[in-house]
């Protein structure tokens, strides 16, 4: 059985459930192909107050009793879960490097003792969690690559590009260490490229859609049109503002469709407001907040079509998940959205065109009929647990094998 050690800058935890969720799935996927995974996460606390009062606690069910049995100190605390193949152990520690490395030298020496060295280390994201696939390849040969997932690469975000030299240095060549690079989408990739990084070798990964997704379902026909859009509110890449712009003058030639806004999140309140300002009612546009998955799923399941009208992504696993269901989808030419959009299952267009926004709204508020959720349905399919699942393996046998490169 191959074993998997997964390295991560994000994961569900207990102050965020939603974060890093996608690498969860990928972790979930690999499992589901016979392979085991342990994940390690770091999670800095910016204070030890009422926070590590659970030192010491596991939340496994016939767990190794003999792991990590005791705490470096009062100030930090792990959780590990158990199931099926998948091992998650996530540290908490009070903020700062020493902290952090000091939790790191803990938690690798236990790692180690219990688990033994795993056959190949994926890298998810590039950060300073690097150094620590960096180590254990110099020291105990153990392969690494990298999946990425970060927008600050992308020219419309411009985080990478603010790093000084020596901190993009250091990531430029950690990248070219690995024995690949891979992305979640090519405009990802084709960021990287530009911003000075060289991989052994480049890979796509996919990320992975829930399996309610792909379940069969009838589209609920209403007295509206629904549009929906789902976001994390984040106004300089979602353009939420730039969508109600163009929602506000289709209002004004027509009343027979609503918008459906899904999420929480910084510009919550600033873009509701906006809407406010700009006289949209709540028969127009509705704010519903954060939603489970499932909750997700039911409100794709009962729309007419998808929106997104985001200045920048990284992938944008919404519209993998439209895909699954068989719902259109108008989209701008962002993240994964040029790869798997085409004239079968929605428009594309281009980043901050409101005018263009507001045509193709009214040609999918009258011929969205005209599509074929069935074969838009079989476009969702490489995003399922087990396409993802098989690609992973398919990259462990890669960079495993120093033949093949």
């Amino acid at each position: 059985m191959r074993y998997v050690l997964f390295l991560t800058e994000w994961y569900p935890n207990r102050t965020g459930a939603m974060a890093g969720l996608f690498v969860q799935k990928h972790a979930q996927a690999v499992v589901r192909q016979g392979c085991k995974v342990v994940v390690l996460y770091f999670h800095p606390m910016a204070s030890g107050k009422g926070c590590w009062q659970d030192a010491g606690s596991r939340s496994a069910e016939g767990g190794k009793s003999g792991f990590l049995q005791q705490v470096i100190s009062e100030n930090f605390s792990y959780e590990i879960h158990e199931q099926d193949g998948l091992t998650e152990i996530i540290f908490y520690y009070p903020a700062g490097l020493w902290n952090y490395l000091l939790t790191v030298r803990f938690a690798l020496k236990s790692l180690k003792n219990e688990y033994g060295l795993p056959s190949c280390c994926q890298l998810n994201v590039l950060s300073k969690n690097a150094w620590i696939a960096y180590f254990w390849w110099k020291k105990y040969g153990v392969p690494y690559f990298v999946l990425e997932h970060w927008s600050g690469y992308l020219p419309q975000n411009g985080d990478f590009a603010r790093y000084n030299a020596l901190k993009k240095g250091c990531y430029r060549f950690l990248a070219r260490q690995a024995r690949c690079v891979a992305t979640v989408s090519q405009s990802l990739e084709e960021a990287m490229k530009r911003q000075g990084f060289k991989a052994q070798r480049w890979e796509r990964i996919n990320n992975v859609v829930d399996d309610f997704f792909f379940a069969g379902y009838t589209p609920c026909v209403g007295e509206k049109k629904r549009i929906l859009n789902v976001n994390c509110f984040n106004e300089k890449a979602k353009n939420i503002k730039g969508l109600l712009r163009g929602i506000k003058e289709v209002s004004e030639k027509r009343n027979d469709f609503e918008l459906v806004i899904v999420g929480t999140g910084e510009d919550f309140a600033e873009v509701k407001s906006y809407s406010q300002q700009l006289g949209l009612s709540d028969e127009i546009v509705h704010f519903v907040g954060e939603q489970t998955p499932q909750q997700v799923c039911e409100w794709v399941q009962k729309s007419y079509f998808f929106t997104l009208f985001s200045n920048y992504e990284t992938a944008g696993v919404v519209l993998c998940e439209c895909l699954a269901v068989g719902l259109p989808i108008l989209a701008t030419r962002v993240g994964i959205a040029p790869e798997i959009i085409n004239e079968e299952n929605g428009i594309l267009q281009e980043v901050g065109d409101e005018k263009a926004l507001v045509q193709n709204m009214h040609y999918l508020l009258d011929h969205c009929d005209r599509y074929d959720r069935a074969k838009i349905r079989q476009y969702g399919e490489p995003f399922s647990f087990d396409s993802v699942g098989k690609r992973l393996v398919e990259v462990y046998g890669k960079i495993t094998l120093p033949s093949s490169f």
